[in-house]
């Protein structure tokens, strides 16, 4: 039994790491958390993510700000969801501006 634990454990250790594209909607991560995704994913490793889901995380104007700078930055999402949060006219308005910095945002759903 302690084997098939070990063997089980140590298999799970060498899996290749998730990708970096991620479904992170209805967590209630709030302002302190998406900054802290902004944060992580601004990583050299991340610099290209496909599409990340961040909806209904109650969050506003801060963590639009933090994503702004994120996309800003030169990282490559093609897909940004943030649909069902706080965001106010200020925060759309620094995401809006991050698509004359960086082409590469295909899809934008602020709903």
């Amino acid at each position: 039994l302690f084997r098939s634990m070990a063997s089980s454990t140590l298999e799970w250790r060498l899996a290749p790491p998730l990708p970096a594209f991620e479904e992170m909607s209805c967590l209630n991560l709030g302002e302190l958390g998406v900054c802290a995704v902004a944060t992580a994913f601004a990583r050299p490793q991340h610099s290209f993510i496909g599409e990340l889901s961040l909806g209904n995380n109650n969050f506003g104007n801060k963590g639009a700000f933090a994503l702004a700078a994120l996309i800003k930055g030169g990282c490559a999402i093609r897909r940004l969801s943030l649909r069902d949060n706080a965001i106010g006219d200020a925060g759309a308005h620094a995401l809006a501006e991050t698509l004359a910095f960086n082409a590469n945002l295909e899809e934008l759903d602020m709903g």
